[in-house]
């Protein structure tokens, strides 16, 4: 699997992804306008999975994509997501880990979030690449506050 940047030929497969994965999914527009910005980080990793054709070429999927902000010393992590198929296989610990090694080179010194509290498997991703609790956005969500998380670089 490769890390690339996003293109605006994948934006309405992220988005599928992004249905998938969030109560509350970024909308197709919001996904496309990312790319023009250019605080905004948003890479995509990719699988060539084959249909089963002898002699045709792999085709290229997406698994995952991590959107992330860098803006001065921060970064700010607005998603990470995994397709379900390829869950439980650490590629959300894969994109993770890049997006770390990214901030850091873009000379972030703190990387923040937030979370819903009732997200076990974020919070278990985020305990693990080394973020703590930080605080709460009350009402963050329709359903739900959100906690606020960190990790210094």
């Amino acid at each position: 699997m490769k890390l690339e940047k996003l293109d605006s030929s994948d934006v309405a497969e992220v988005y599928e992804i992004e249905k998938i994965s969030f109560t509350e999914p970024h909308s197709l527009a919001s996904i496309a306008a990312a790319i023009m910005n250019p605080a905004c980080e948003f890479w995509v990793l990719r699988d060539e999975v084959s249909d089963g054709q002898e002699g045709e070429p792999a085709k290229k999927r997406i698994a995952g994509f991590v959107e992330f902000w860098l803006m001065y010393d921060e970064a700010h992590v607005v998603d990470i997501a995994v397709r379900p198929e390829y869950r439980r296989r650490g590629l959300g610990r894969r994109l993770m880990n890049f997006l770390i090694e990214k901030s850091r080179d873009g000379g972030a010194k703190k990387i923040f979030l937030e979370v819903r509290p009732s997200n076990a498997t974020a919070m278990t991703l985020y305990g693990q690449a080394g973020f703590v609790e930080a605080g709460k956005r009350v009402k963050y969500y329709k359903d739900e506050d959100a906690l606020i998380m960190t990790r210094d670089l």
